[in-house]
C-alpha cells in the first residue's frame, strides 16, 4: 500500500470549487486526480528540458560535423585523404 502524506497549498477559491465540482460530476477522487496532474506536469517539464538539451547537443553536433576535424572528433573516424593522382601523358 502506498504511503500517504498531507499536502497543504493555498489556491484560488473559484478554482478549488470548479475542481471539486468537476471531480464530483466525473466521479474522480480529488487526491487521485491531483496526484496524476502533478506527476503529468513533472513529466512534461522534464521532457521539455530533455528536448532542449537534445536540441542544444544536436546543434553543437551539426557544427562539429561541418569540419573534417570535428567529424573525426564526433565519430572517432578519420576522413581518408584524396589519393594523389599522377598526370598521364
Amino acid at each position: 500500500m502506498a504511503k500517504l502524506a498531507t499536502f497543504t497549498n493555498k489556491i484560488d477559491k473559484d478554482v478549488r470549487d470548479k475542481f471539486r465540482n468537476f471531480c464530483d460530476e466525473k466521479g474522480y477522487k480529488i487526491h487521485k486526480l491531483l496526484e496524476r496532474a502533478m506527476l503529468d506536469e513533472m513529466r512534461i517539464v522534464e521532457l521539455k528540458e530533455d528536448s532542449f538539451n537534445f536540441e542544444s547537443a544536436f546543434d553543437n553536433f551539426e557544427e562539429k560535423l561541418k569540419s573534417a576535424k570535428g567529424f573525426s572528433e564526433v565519430t572517432g573516424k578519420k576522413i581518408p585523404s584524396k589519393p594523389k593522382t599522377t598526370a598521364k601523358k
